[in-house]
């Protein structure tokens, strides 16, 4: 190493923006490098000699003691990310630490040499907090309805993969309800369609006062809604749609629109352990198709 290197490398380890930490296999905070945005991070050089048990609760300590393992006996770097907040932090007060939970991304990399006698890895620590919020809220955007600010479609499918998966694995009882505004086209062509906004959200206010909180109410397009109950029978669920029916009626009362006349026809089923998704869906869909056959403004159960 030229004298260079051997002056400065120290100097220059400690400009880096985020912090490097040498962990030993153990969970032995060796030594602490960078992070000088301190926009960021706090100075953690009081963490040298200590191990992640003295630092962190219990279960976040034997996780970062699995990922330094795991990294050690692949021996290659690996991407990890991960959360911290006060909670996680022995004997930190909740008004001593950041009041919200911050994300990291860790670039973990075992050493080649040992430290204390141990086999080590370099964790960097990258702050992606905002990063995380912003991908969180994309993908809560591209979830959400705009107009009901309901889940859509694309969240029904991966609710009915954990309901199916929870019907498989301990025999939940979940029921799968579809309804729609009856001849809702008409309402648009007659009214307008700022009307018929009006009408879908009040429908959406409608349901949802009689829904409980581990219901939940889908848009999936137009004037079409699912609802999924979980821990409920058909029964129950039958009661609900009669008494969300009766409420419909009066609606042109409560939105002041004259000559508005609207109805609500639902198919029913119930979540099968050989379902797949859209097995679900397509069987809620058909008995639909048969309330509106019968006349509409009807419940028809598959």
């Amino acid at each position: 190493m030229s004298s260079f290197d051997k002056l400065n490398l120290s100097e220059l380890l400690e400009q880096l923006p985020d912090p490097a930490f040498v962990m030993t296999r153990s969970g032995l905070y060796a030594a602490i490098y960078g992070g000088r945005d301190e926009r960021y991070y706090h100075d953690g050089r009081d963490l040298i000699g200590k191990r992640l048990n003295d630092v962190l609760v219990p279960d976040k300590a034997e996780w970062f003691l699995k990922e330094i393992a795991r990294v050690l006996n692949r021996n290659s770097m690996q991407v990890i990310e991960y959360e911290l907040s006060n909670s996680d932090i022995k004997g930190l007060e909740s008004s001593d630490g950041p009041n919200e939970t911050i994300w990291f991304e860790g670039r973990v990399s075992s050493l080649s040499f040992k430290v204390n006698d141990e086999d080590a890895v370099l964790w960097v620590a990258t702050n992606r907090t905002k990063q995380h919020l912003l991908q969180e809220r994309l993908r809560a955007l591209s979830m959400t309805d705009p107009l009901t600010q309901l889940p859509n479609r694309r969240q029904l499918n991966q609710l009915l993969t954990e309901y199916l998966d929870r019907v498989k694995r301990y025999s939940e009882i979940v029921t799968v309800l579809i309804w729609d505004i009856d001849r809702f086209k008409r309402v648009n062509d007659t009214f307008g369609h700022v009307k018929g906004d009006e009408v879908l959200v009040a429908m959406t206010r409608l349901c949802r006062r009689h829904l409980r909180r581990t219901d939940w109410l889908i848009r999936i397009g137009g004037d079409e809604f699912v609802v999924l109950m979980p821990y409920t029978k058909k029964k129950q669920a039958i009661l609900f749609y009669e008494r969300f029916r009766a409420e419909v009626a009066a609606l042109a009362v409560d939105l002041k629109i004259d000559g508005l006349e609207v109805g609500v026809t639902a198919g029913m089923t119930t979540i099968r352990p050989d379902d797949v998704n859209k097995q679900i869906v397509n069987r809620a869909d058909q008995a639909l198709y048969q309330a509106k056959g019968l006349g509409r403004n009807q419940l028809v159960t598959s």
